[in-house]
């Protein structure tokens, strides 16, 4: 009963509405003695990737053997996972403690209570400040200027790839969008920048300028080269290395361990040394849940969490580099704020049966709403409705059968569901 109220709770937590600001941080950090204050970090922004990057660079300082916190968001199926040190997740009775003075302290703050994320974040800087880690590892949850997280002053700063996505409260246009995600450079921090548009490029350049922040970019300043055997060689800021291998696949991901080996390098400036033993074995360790994960084969059952159309490109690709443009079956789930139509554009091709389904989250998209629009693109015969996603899955994996694999994607809740699905009737994960 207890674990039961406590996901109800995190779950309503999940769905309030967002409010952008750092003031209400600010005031919370205040009563609870400021312990952003006392950890070293790692700030990752971007719109896809800053995960994958983030989880690369903290497995990567753990296996160094420094005390290394990680938060990120979302989680796939325990809060807890959204806080972790050197690997471990926060314990539930740390949760309840910690929370109960977080809420506390964030009474009368102006502006009204924290919201959710703010509340997270404030529970993570201070389990991190207690716990004295070595460093932390930070994922912006939002944009980055406005961003819960924005109020540490970083080692340095990461951008991944930017690209449209919560255009209500980001903006429309990359360079809006650009402005919000570069909020993350600090005066006098580093900033490792991942392949981007011209004119995000731009705007990230000139924000790094105007803060006295030396620019490192992918593919000019430190480049990656994939060799046949599947490996990749790293040519560094600092020095080269060769032979380096991922568990993550496509070469997003290589592009993701790129960044994180450029961050790992200019981190040893600040003494966080990584050798090339540890930085290889940090590299090929590093696990990530949801993101091109290969639960089985014959067919390959595969989970993602792409969640907007570049992100689903990336996913394309990966799909028609492992299977050699073969097509399977593609079961998707989305929120209702998400471009489902330009998701499903870069996917349908892929597929030879499409099923739409709807995540258990008040915010997902409901289907039907899409059906028509979606058999425009892939014709009528190929998609199907069916909004509970256990159902879902079972045609799927029916579907499936006498195909090469199946994809379940287009939200990492619905993602985290599925996993949790998979697990308790197909197998392990």
């Amino acid at each position: 009963m207890k674990q039961a109220m406590k996901k109800m709770a995190i779950d309503k937590m999940d769905q309030m509405q967002v409010d952008l600001g750092l003031e209400r941080m600010y005031q919370i950090m205040k009563r609870l003695g400021n312990p952003h204050r006392q950890f070293r970090s790692v700030h990752i922004a971007g719109t896809n990737g800053k995960g994958s990057t983030a989880a690369f660079i903290a497995n990567t300082l753990k296996e160094g053997g420094y005390k290394t916190g990680f938060y990120t968001s979302p989680h796939l199926e325990r809060f807890n996972e959204r806080v972790q040190i050197s690997g471990d997740l926060i314990s539930d009775d740390e949760v309840e403690t910690i929370s109960a003075e977080i809420k506390n302290a964030g009474k009368g703050v102006p502006g009204g209570e924290p919201t959710c994320f703010e509340f997270m974040t404030a529970l993570a800087f201070l389990y991190f400040a207690r716990r004295k880690v070595d460093i932390a590892v930070i994922e912006v949850g939002l944009g980055g200027r406005l961003d819960a997280t924005n109020i540490i002053t970083p080692l340095l700063s990461v951008i991944t790839p930017v690209a449209l996505d919560h255009a209500d409260y980001l903006g429309s246009d990359l360079q809006t969008v650009a402005a919000e995600k570069g909020g993350v450079i600090k005066k006098g921090a580093p900033l490792i920048m991942g392949r981007q548009e011209r004119e995000v490029e731009e705007v990230l350049r000139k924000i790094a300028a105007k803060n006295d922040s030396e620019a490192f970019v992918l593919h000019s300043d430190f480049d990656f080269r994939v060799s046949e055997n599947e490996e990749f060689d790293f040519r560094g800021i600092d020095r080269n290395i060769n032979g380096f291998q991922i568990s993550l696949y496509g070469r997003h991901q290589v592009e993701n361990a790129a960044l994180a080996l450029a961050a790992l390098q200019l981190l040893s400036r600040y003494g966080y040394p990584s050798n090339e033993k540890t930085l290889k074995r940090g590299m090929k360790e590093t696990f990530w849940p949801g993101r091109f994960e290969v639960l089985s084969s014959n067919p390959a059952v595969i989970l993602d969490g792409a969640h907007n159309p570049a992100g689903a490109a990336r996913l394309a690709e990966a799909l028609s580099e492992k299977f050699g443009g073969d097509k399977g079956v593609l079961v998707a789930g989305f929120m209702d704020d998400k471009d489902y139509y330009g998701m499903l554009t870069e996917l349908v091709p892929l597929a030879w049966d499409i099923i739409l389904t709807r995540p258990d989250q008040k915010r997902s998209f409901d289907p039907e709403a899409g059906i028509d629009r979606v058999r425009g693109i892939a014709g009528i015969s190929r998609v199907q409705v069916i909004p509970a996603m256990k159902d879902a899955i079972n045609k799927g994996i029916m579907l499936a059968k006498d195909k090469r694999f199946i994809i379940i994607t287009g939200s990492l809740y619905g993602v985290g569901e599925a996993r949790g699905i998979l697990k308790e009737a197909y197998f392990p994960v």
